[in-house]
């Protein structure tokens, strides 16, 4: 099924997983660019389509070497997300029912959402916690 074009115009993207930790994206002709990444000069990471999904996040039960707890992205259930292509974005519902089932999207008037092929990137961003600014 086509996607429904209900989407707002999208040049740039801040996606804010935590106070200290976000990346950038931009728009690049047809391809979405990461811009604050750690790639040599040029070579950033290009995707046709960006998705920005808000996931919930817990406790991996376990401590980094400072003794920190480690969390854990839980890519399993529903919830919203934001899907970046060409000069738009889309706001969907992602569901997942779980770990080795199959991601799908659904548009707001309820209708399956597709993704086009090409190279897709998802961020996987805490829910209630991260956030996305356009630019």
């Amino acid at each position: 099924a086509p996607k429904a074009a209900t989407g707002k115009p999208a040049q740039a993207a801040t996606v804010r997983f935590s106070n200290s930790t976000s990346t950038s994206w931009k728009l690049d002709g047809e391809q979405w660019t990461r811009t604050n990444g750690h790639a040599a000069p040029g070579k950033d990471f290009k995707a046709d389509t960006m998705i920005v999904v808000f996931a919930q996040v817990g406790d991996a039960g376990y401590t980094d070497p400072a003794g920190n707890p480690v969390p854990e992205t839980v890519f399993k259930g529903e919830g919203e997300a934001m899907v970046f292509h060409g000069g738009q974005v889309d706001t969907v519902t992602w569901k997942k029912p779980g770990l080795n089932k199959t991601l799908a999207f659904t548009g707001s008037d309820g209708s399956d959402y597709t993704i086009d092929p090409g190279k897709v990137f998802i961020e996987l961003v805490p829910k209630g916690a991260g956030s996305v600014t356009l630019g």
